[in-house]
């Protein structure tokens, strides 16, 4: 999947700024792709390289996800709310938070 340095793929990491989404950007960085981030506030495991593009949004702003998906190649969806216990607790707030704003993102990449 190499384009040349003219040419490098362009990725969206939605959830960048969690462990495994800032693990993902500094690989994404390392192999030379433009990254850009969606992602709702910067955690702990998060230091956003001046070479990548941060929107902070929510999941949910269709727009914001939409202008993030322009020229985009790759989606790495690692965007999620919510732990076990929250999602029991409160299922249907758990599915309009994550579940269908991750719908919305697949009917976007179409």
């Amino acid at each position: 999947m190499f384009r040349g340095e003219e040419n490098k793929l362009r990725a969206l990491v939605t959830g960048g700024c969690g462990f495994i989404g800032s693990h993902l950007v500094n690989m994404l960085l390392d192999q030379n792709w433009d990254v850009s981030v969606l992602d709702r506030d910067n955690s702990p495991f998060c230091s956003i390289s001046d070479r990548v593009a941060f929107l902070k949004e929510e999941m949910s702003n269709q727009g914001a996800v939409r202008k993030a998906l322009n020229g985009v190649d790759v989606v790495f969806h690692l965007s999620w709310s919510g732990v076990h216990q929250s999602s029991n607790q409160d299922m249907r707030a758990h599915v309009e938070i994550n579940l269908l704003p991750t719908i919305s993102l697949f009917e976007l990449c179409l």
